[in-house]
């Protein structure tokens, strides 16, 4: 096997999707800011200047070498924080989290008897969730001013 190398993303030449059991892979025609020009597969279509870490499997007769994803040395993976993705799946699990907290305390509480529709106790579940929202946001912006978040 060759070694492992991480570059910039220079160019992205043909891009062909395959769909399986598994989802979607996207086999691109990379050409790198070093030089290479790699065949690799990947989950989401690239783009250039994304950084990829990757080690060329096969060279071919093709122009371009077959390579898979690799981790950089070290191997500590971090999503990107910044992305609104990352933000968004973040804000989601933080609001399932305190809905079902707001509904346990709820049950723990004997609640549930006062109210007759599922509409009154949607409204009831949901104010609790956003008070215990507004308390996650409070206790993170803490934890940020004292240097753990």
């Amino acid at each position: 096997m060759s070694e492992i190398k991480t570059s910039k993303i220079k160019e992205v030449g043909e891009v062909k999707p395959f769909t399986n059991d598994y989802g979607t892979t996207y086999y691109h025609n990379l050409t790198m800011e070093n030089g290479d020009k790699i065949n690799i597969g990947k989950k989401k279509e690239m783009q250039v200047g994304w950084e990829v870490t990757y080690q060329i499997t096969e060279h071919g007769q093709q122009e371009f070498n077959k390579a898979k994803s690799a981790q950089k040395e070290g191997g500590n993976f971090s999503p990107s924080n910044g992305s609104k993705s990352f933000q968004r799946n973040q804000a989601s699990i933080i609001a399932q989290y305190a809905f079902r907290e707001a509904n346990l305390m709820l049950i723990s509480n004997g609640y549930g008897e006062d109210v007759n529709t599922t509409s009154q106790r949607l409204d009831k579940t949901t104010a609790l969730a956003e008070l215990i929202l507004d308390k996650l946001v409070v206790l993170e912006q803490k934890a940020k001013d004292n240097g753990l978040g």
